[in-house]
Parts: C-alpha cells; sequence; structure tokens
C-alpha cells in the first residue's frame, strides 16, 4: 500500500498487512515511513515467512473445518449407501449359502469366504475412488496454477483414512450380520427361497 493511498483510506483501518516486492534496504526506515502514515502503534515489521506461516496456520484450520462440514454428511451418507447395498446383495444370495452349506461348508467358513469379498470388493473400490479424486485434484491444481501462484497439493490423511476404515468397518459389520441372518435358516428353505 502506498503512503498516498494509506492517507486517503476513509476510516481507520484496523488491521493491514504489507508486503514489499522486494526488502528494503533499511526496514527500520520502511517502518518509519508507515508509521508517519498510519497508527505508529499498530505497525509492526517483520520478515514475510513469518507472516504466511501465520497466515498459513489460520488457513489450514479453516480448510479442515470445511472439510468437516462437506465431507461430514457425504461420509455419512456413503456408509449408509454401503450398508443398503450389502443388505441387498446378501438377500439375494440365500441359495448360494444354502448349497455351501448343503454340501459340508460349515458356518464359520461361509462367514470368512463372504467377509473376504466383502473386504476385498470395498477395498477395491476405495482404491477407485481414490484414483478418481485424485486425478480430479491434479487436474484442478493444474487450473489453479495456470491462473495463480503454484498451488501446493494437501491431503487430509488422517480423516481420509478414518474414512477408509469406517467403510470397510460397516462393510464388514453388515456382512457379517446379514450372512448370519441367512445362516440361522435351514439349508433347505434358503434352496427353495422361501420366506
Amino acid at each position: 500500500m502506498s503512503p498516498a493511498l494509506a492517507r486517503d483510506q476513509a476510516g481507520p483501518v484496523p488491521r493491514a498487512s504489507v508486503l514489499l516486492a522486494s526488502p528494503p534496504a533499511d526496514p527500520a526506515s520502511a517502518a518509519r515511513a508507515l508509521a508517519s502514515v498510519l497508527d505508529p502503534e499498530k505497525v509492526r515489521v517483520g520478515p514475510a515467512d513469518r507472516f504466511v506461516s501465520a497466515s498459513a496456520g489460520e488457513q489450514d484450520r479453516l480448510n479442515r473445518l470445511v472439510f468437516l462440514i462437506l465431507a461430514g454428511p457425504a461420509s455419512l451418507f456413503a456408509l449408509i449407501a454401503i450398508a443398503n447395498v450389502l443388505v441387498m446383495a446378501l438377500s439375494r444370495r440365500g441359495r448360494e449359502i444354502a448349497g455351501l452349506r448343503l454340501i459340508g461348508a460349515r458356518p464359520w467358513t461361509v462367514r470368512l469366504l463372504i467377509l473376504g469379498e466383502i473386504l476385498l470388493v470395498t477395498t477395491v473400490a476405495v482404491l477407485v475412488a481414490a484414483a478418481l479424486i485424485a486425478l480430479a485434484l491434479i487436474v484442478y491444481r493444474e487450473g489453479l496454477n495456470g491462473a495463480y501462484l503454484r498451488v501446493p497439493l494437501t491431503v487430509p490423511w488422517r480423516p481420509l483414512a478414518g474414512l477408509t476404515a469406517g467403510c470397510l468397518l460397516v462393510a464388514a459389520f453388515t456382512g457379517l450380520l446379514g450372512v448370519n441372518r441367512l445362516l440361522r435358516r435351514p439349508p433347505a428353505d434358503l434352496a427353495r427361497g422361501s420366506g
């Protein structure tokens, strides 16, 4: 901000940050020049990296908050969708489970088979989603880099790891509940598709 522009400002400015294009030869004289135009009590001169790191900390906090506000409900809906899909899929597999039981498979073998299948499919789905999101973020970042300064790509690993674990846990829990419900019924009833 130039001194002439600072004088033309209407009303007091509660806080202003002045970043000089090149560091002055004498920072103290630059501070005195600013203080002569602005309120001397409010002028603080410091290195730009200190200002940038303080601003980045506040921006990171706001980014995390926005991420949780946007991703929280979407994550909850994703977990509900996983549970619903598994309930529907397992309700159609009664004959398959009856066939396994009739050829001598133990209940724990059927549970392990279904659990392994569910965890494998959920893991593949998470990896595909991660690849698509990574591609979208790279394209988005390149678009920003063209219009603005270089934009770093940061990933909130902890919340994403929590969401992945949540998906796996919901899938495993729902799958085991569904298969246990089917295993309680006699195999002959499941094979006929009754009930």
